[in-house]
């Protein structure tokens, strides 16, 4: 605008010497401020231009700086629902701003989370409060994350298990699940699925008129106990008995989290690909290129199940090992996981050596073992496990 308002007075200075020696003065001021006005239009119009050009720019740096988008998603084991307590669960940053967002979950520990409100940048921590009604306590944790290891595992380019050609995909999502007894584990989602972080919750006081305001309601219209006593009645008998007896599993998914063993996967099949399901939560791919069934990588969490892809004979299949008693097409039951659970954690009390999960067919039947010597078995059970062979339109990467 600057150098508008110079061109301006050149102009005006020009204008007034030359009207000085004119003797139609009027008329030739008159089509000095036309052209003076003219060159006011086009100066603006140059810099309203210019001014989008700059804004675009601006605007690829902003959306370039925040291309790690995220959405949230909320979780709980079937059972034992939670519900986040208004204006008390918010993403933070270190500038100072917040994020918050609301949700109700209690569809599983890994599957069927509720959807909540994210942001277009990575938080640098998190608040979260929240009722546990099945037990009657509300938790509250304050933590900060490790914000760094989210920023680079959102910069992998990961392939998805598709029918189709695989597609390469990315994180989008940080998931919190909470547990009876106020565990959390904090995952990243989408394109896999991986635990990055752990905390545990303390046990707080929160006053019934203040929990019922910030969640919208009126806390003189319903009684906490009221309020409690309808999510238990919709509950199994199983869970109702365990509300009247104070008998939760507190402690189930956070020893499911925390408790890793030396294990891998191996096969005598001709694995062309396999996307492996723990019971953590955490879920991967593996692509041809990459499947090594022979070689120990470290201790993980315990199975949950397989989709696996291999030939026989030429012949394409698909494999679904199913070491949890939860139906992966189902809805996730809280004790599916427990029996595989307890079988690897007294396998390895006593075996100490990296142990291979063999899976083979035998009979025409899916079976699983657990050996560290290729001799000494001891089996594992599968539920519901089944393969297919497949058609000539399906998965047509895998040729």
């Amino acid at each position: 605008m600057m150098a508008i308002s110079q061109r301006y007075n050149v102009l005006l200075e020009h204008a007034m010497a030359a009207s000085r020696y004119s003797t139609y003065k009027g008329t030739l001021m008159k089509s000095i401020k036309i052209a003076i006005l003219s060159l006011l239009v086009v100066s603006l119009t140059a810099c309203i231009f210019s001014g989008r050009d700059v804004a675009r720019e601006l605007k690829g740096v902003f959306m370039k700086e925040n291309k790690m988008g995220f959405s949230t998603a909320v979780f709980a084991p079937r059972y034992y629902p939670i519900e986040l307590v208004a204006g008390e669960s918010f993403w933070m940053y270190d500038d100072g701003s917040r994020r918050g967002f609301y949700a109700h979950a209690g569809g599983g520990w890994r599957t069927a989370g509720a959807d909540a409100s994210g942001g277009s940048r990575i938080p640098d921590g998190i608040n979260l409060t929240w009722l546990a009604p099945i037990e009657g306590k509300y938790y509250h944790v304050r933590a900060r994350l490790p914000k760094a290891e989210i920023e680079r595992q959102f910069q992998r380019k990961l392939t998805m298990d598709f029918e189709d050609t695989p597609d390469t995909e990315q994180f989008k999502q940080i998931q919190l699940a909470l547990a009876p007894g106020g565990f959390v584990s904090v995952r990243l989602g989408w394109a896999e699925v991986v635990e990055i972080a752990q905390f545990q919750a303390e046990e707080v006081d929160i006053p019934w008129e203040y929990f019922a305001q910030a969640n919208h309601f009126n806390p003189e219209g319903l009684s906490e106990e009221k309020y409690l006593a309808g999510f238990v009645k919709d509950q199994p008998k199983k869970i109702q008995a365990q509300k009247a007896n104070g008998t939760f599993p507190i402690g189930r998914w956070k020893t499911f989290n925390t408790q890793k063993f030396p294990w891998y996967l191996s096969t005598p099949l001709d694995v062309y690909g396999y996307t492996e399901f723990l019971i953590n939560g955490n879920t991967t791919f593996t692509p041809q290129s990459e499947v090594d069934l022979t070689t120990y990588a470290g201790e993980k969490a315990v199975p949950a199940w397989y989709r696996l892809y291999f030939k026989h004979e030429g012949i394409r299949y698909q494999a679904a090992i199913v070491f949890s008693k939860s139906d992966p097409d189902s809805k996730e039951m809280p004790s599916g996981d427990v029996e595989t659970f307890e079988i690897f954690k007294k396998f390895f009390a006593e075996n100490k050596e990296p142990a291979a999960l063999m899976v083979n067919i035998i009979d025409g039947k899916l079976v699983a073992d657990l050996t560290v010597d290729g001799i000494t078995m001891q089996h594992v059970p599968l539920h519901g496990s089944f393969y297919r062979q497949l058609k000539d339109n399906e998965y047509k990467w895998f040729k």
